[in-house]
């Protein structure tokens, strides 16, 4: 999170100056508090203490979406105490119903972990599939991955996980970018190559096309992920900018099997 570092420490130099003022924590509400312990973390090199754990949980049961968002990031960097990770899920649940396409790709990582409720790799990729169409960049990532890999239910396709992943992190999907740079021995010298052409047919990449992992494509991985970004803003600072969409069914059990089978919605590749 070192894009926009400047501005992001005059913030928070701020915030902390009025964090005492009744008239803005009352203005602002649970959100304030959990921006509150974000900052906090971020000058604690992101570790986040129980307080502040626990400060995000009760933003996130007051109901701001952004706290919930930002507590399924701490349970996902392994912060969160076991305790309350089966409330992490139900806040996720909830925000989920309510239209949050964050909530849904979130919810998919915490089943795909088996973080807070048991392992549910087809319930993860129909959540990360619902999510994508939606719009949220990181349940992008996540099927590309599925498809990258042929996870069930879905058949392996390069040119539809290429086509995901470019999307994502053009979307600012950092995440994505974990996957592919922080993981790039996992991924097969042919699907390198299918997304060096991707990244060359736009323009972000000049190398060859050889699926080799080097400098040039880690840059250009790098150069999509800030594409598109709005004012340089880190992915998790995006949360707080959640505006709840129609509420959507969350789709559980066999009837998530069903929807990941046949989406049923407007198809991305």
């Amino acid at each position: 999170a070192s894009i926009g570092l400047n501005r992001l420490t005059i913030a928070k130099t701020n915030l902390e100056k009025l964090s005492s003022s009744a008239e803005l924590s009352t203005g602002l509400g649970p959100h304030f508090y959990t921006l509150m312990a974000w900052l906090r973390a971020w000058k604690n090199d992101w570790k986040y203490d129980d307080a502040s754990i626990r400060s995000v949980l009760s933003a996130a049961e007051a109901g701001d979406v952004a706290a919930t968002s930002l507590l399924a990031f701490i349970a996902l960097e392994g912060q969160v105490p076991d305790d309350l990770k089966s409330s992490l899920l139900n806040l996720l649940e909830r925000d989920a119903k309510g239209g949050s396409p964050r909530a849904l790709a979130d919810l998919g990582r915490l089943h795909d972990l088996g973080i807070g409720t048991s392992k549910d790799e087809i319930k993860a990729v129909s959540l990360y599939r619902q999510a994508a169409e939606l719009g949220d960049a990181n349940g992008m990532g996540f099927l590309a991955q599925a498809y990258e890999l042929g996870r069930e239910p879905y058949s392996k396709d390069l040119n539809k996980a290429v086509k995901l992943y470019t999307r994502a992190l053009e979307k600012g999907s950092e995440a994505t970018f974990e996957i592919l740079a922080d993981e790039k021995q996992k991924h097969s010298k042919e699907f390198w190559k299918a997304m060096q052409d991707s990244l060359k047919k736009s323009q972000l990449y000049y190398g060859e096309v050889d699926g080799d992992f080097g400098p040039g494509t880690k840059s250009s991985l790098q150069a999509a992920l800030t594409s598109k970004r709005v004012g340089g803003i880190p992915e998790l600072a995006l949360a707080f900018e959640v505006t709840p969409q129609k509420p959507q069914p969350l789709a559980t059990g066999n009837q998530a099997t069903a929807v990941a089978k046949n989406p049923g919605r407007t198809q991305y590749v």
